[in-house]
């Protein structure tokens, strides 16, 4: 069980630090995860990590990030976008 907790606090820790990495530059964050095995170098794990972490990323970055002309950021938003839900908003 220490392994484990020592695991899930070493983990809390590096996704803390590409939280504030994200906040000043997305790029080095989202590197960081990736570097880490902490997310997959998909559009849809990036998503994914952009959405469960919204609350302490800054919207401003996430705009950024994925307001990017490439294809790399615009398939992430694509992702994020997907994530969304819609329904009862007429």
């Amino acid at each position: 069980i220490n392994k484990a907790y020592a695991s899930r606090k070493q983990m809390a820790k590096e996704v803390q630090l590409a939280v504030e990495m994200f906040n000043k530059k997305p790029k080095k964050g989202i590197a960081h995860l990736i570097d880490k095995g902490l997310v997959k170098e998909t559009p849809e794990a990036v998503a994914a990590f952009l959405w469960a972490h919204n609350e302490n990323l800054s919207k401003t970055q996430i705009g950024e990030y994925i307001g990017g002309e490439d294809e790399w950021p615009i398939s992430i938003m694509h992702s994020f976008v997907d994530q969304m839900n819609f329904a009862g908003m007429d």
